[in-house]
């Protein structure tokens, strides 16, 4: 799979994700009467620490994914998943618990005695590998899409140039069939008219260069097709010996 660069609006946006379901499942799985004890909505000061906090774990979290699963890219499919599933895990519940220590090491430094409740642990590190493996399932569907949008681009410039290619090999075909049977012509105009065969050559001459010109292009001026037309005319008219009539008809489109 093609390694697709991590914006910084996509990481916000990520980040912010997290921390809202972060937020969210944690509390759902909280006591009514623990709530306080995680965000304390009375008192606004600590309310904002709570908020930051939690965003700041989140930003731990989005980043520790994103950085392993870019770092197996290399692999693909189950494989991959289950890899980034097992090192991302350990990974969170390491950083996260060294968090939550440094937090409570900081409310101890402050005065305070910071709470000691193993339950609530268990449940932060819980919900915080549900939000790696979140992420992780989110950025590789991400990815996916962005594979399966740059194939399709791939495939229809794949087709695009296989059809130029093709109206080009019979633009040639045409080409080599044309200047033989005109050679031929001229071959005779030489040997009968000479002056009528430099015209023939003139016109031929032009002709060729006009095919030449634009082998590959796909639109022409309607004036410069014309033309090329008369002189197409006036040249297969030679090659028959007057056997053909071409006649031009145009209509004004109102």
């Amino acid at each position: 799979m093609h390694v697709y660069k991590v914006t910084n609006l996509y990481k916000f946006i990520l980040t912010v994700s997290v921390n809202l379901l972060f937020i969210s499942s944690f509390l759902l799985l909280t006591p009514n009467s623990e709530y306080e004890s995680i965000i304390d909505y009375k008192n606004p000061g600590q309310f904002v620490s709570d908020i930051i906090w939690f965003i700041v774990v989140s930003y731990f979290i989005t980043s520790i994914v994103l950085f392993i699963s870019g770092y197996f890219d290399r692999l693909e499919g189950l494989k991959k998943l289950v890899i980034c599933f097992i090192i991302q895990s350990v990974a969170i519940i390491v950083g996260v618990t060294f968090i939550i220590l440094l937090t409570d090491m900081l409310i101890s430094l402050g005065g305070e005695k910071p709470a000691d409740n193993w339950e609530e642990l268990k449940r932060m590190l819980f919900v915080a590998v549900l939000m790696s493996v979140f992420i992780l399932f989110v950025h590789h569907g991400r990815n996916l899409i962005l594979e399966w949008r740059a194939n399709l681009i791939k495939h229809e410039d794949i087709k695009k140039k296989a059809l130029q290619w093709e109206l080009t090999s019979l633009k040639l075909q045409l080409d080599q069939n044309f200047m033989f049977n005109n050679y031929r012509s001229l071959f005779n105009l030489i040997q009968e008219d000479r002056e009528k065969a430099l015209t023939f050559l003139e016109k031929l001459a032009s002709t060729h260069r006009y095919l030449l010109l634009n082998a590959e292009v796909n639109l022409i001026k309607l004036k410069q097709e014309l033309l090329f037309l008369k002189d197409l005319g006036d040249l297969i008219k030679e090659h028959y010996e007057g056997r053909i009539i071409f006649k031009s008809i145009l209509k004004k489109v109102t």
